[in-house]
């Protein structure tokens, strides 16, 4: 048999035997080495892992309410996993109590406050918090609830919380920072947008999953965009958005189908000066993927009346 015809039947045997066991789901522990698959990457070294706390990690008073389930050394940083029976929220206020009682400070958050225009998930999901204290450094806590419980895990690098700052003066910059963040965010016509709630929460399978609003504007327009996952045809996805906006002020004009998309147009005047006008566009791409956008512009009466001028803007 000619080499290429062997190594062609060695590569769909090897094929065969990897679809056969495909789509497997775990259900117990898994191995070392599949963990340490997961975790490599350009910015982790080789994977440590220990059924106890590292004693590199810094010594932490942890709630009476987490459960230790080990901790990783990723040399740059460490990692310590827990879990509470509660949900996200209450395990994230747990840990605030705590450690504010233990001289930690709280790093402000980037973008807080930013969530409640554009397309958001119906429920929040626990931003992740940086807690600092001088002698330790920043102790970074990411909180992920399941159906049964929460999973917290604390990461502290070795590099520290920033350029030889101490935390008082690290907070006051990002808390500079962050604020000249929502400033920039909130000017302009994006204070108009609408909050456009996504349809199911995104841990519910099957049904729906928003990605996060995505912003772009300049003179004279804004835009938010996001993508989403559910088994609704595409006439109700619109109409459940053109629902949320007609209920927040804004006035019906006019709705188009095309192929795989549905655009709906309204207009607003928040006063007697400026008049928008919003377009909403859902758009199904692949399987049950839709992307979904609502844009603002701004127009004068000529411009809104007038059909072929409303299609040069946008």
């Amino acid at each position: 048999m000619p080499y290429f015809m062997k190594t062609s039947s060695l590569i769909i045997a090897g094929l065969v035997m990897v679809s056969a066991s495909a789509d497997t789901e775990i259900q117990d522990n898994i191995s070392i080495r599949f963990a340490e698959g997961l975790l490599f990457g350009p910015d982790f070294g080789q994977a440590t892992f220990y059924s106890d706390i590292v004693d590199s990690f810094p010594d932490v008073d942890l709630p009476e309410q987490y459960e230790l389930m080990g901790s990783v050394d990723l040399v740059y940083s460490t990692q310590v996993i827990l879990r509470a029976d509660m949900k996200a929220r209450d395990a994230e206020q747990v840990l605030v109590d705590r450690l504010l009682t233990t001289d930690f400070a709280i790093i402000p958050k980037m973008g807080a406050g930013l969530e409640s225009r554009g397309f958001v998930a119906l429920e929040q999901p626990v931003r992740p918090v940086t807690f600092c204290r001088d002698d330790i450094g920043s102790v970074l806590a990411r909180f992920r609830e399941t159906d049964a419980d929460s999973i917290i895990t604390l990461s502290h690098s070795v590099t520290g919380p920033s350029d030889s700052l101490s935390c008082n003066e690290y907070i006051e910059k990002r808390r500079i920072e962050a604020a000249q963040h929502a400033e920039r965010l909130n000017t302009g016509l994006r204070v108009y947008e609408p909050r456009l709630v996504m349809p199911q929460p995104p841990r519910e399978r099957g049904m729906s999953f928003g990605s996060g609003s995505r912003f772009s504007g300049g003179n004279g327009y804004f835009e938010s965009s996001s993508s989403l996952v559910t088994d609704w045809p595409i006439a109700q996805v619109y109409q459940y958005f053109a629902n949320q906006i007609s209920g927040q002020g804004w006035e019906f004009e006019t709705e188009n189908t095309l192929d795989e998309k549905i655009v709906g147009e309204w207009t607003f005047e928040p006063d007697t000066e400026l008049s928008l006008i919003g377009t909403f566009t859902v758009q199904e791409m692949t399987g049950s993927k839709y992307s979904v956008v609502f844009r603002l512009d701004q127009s004068s009466p000529i411009i809104t009346n007038n059909p072929y001028m409303r299609t040069l803007i946008q």
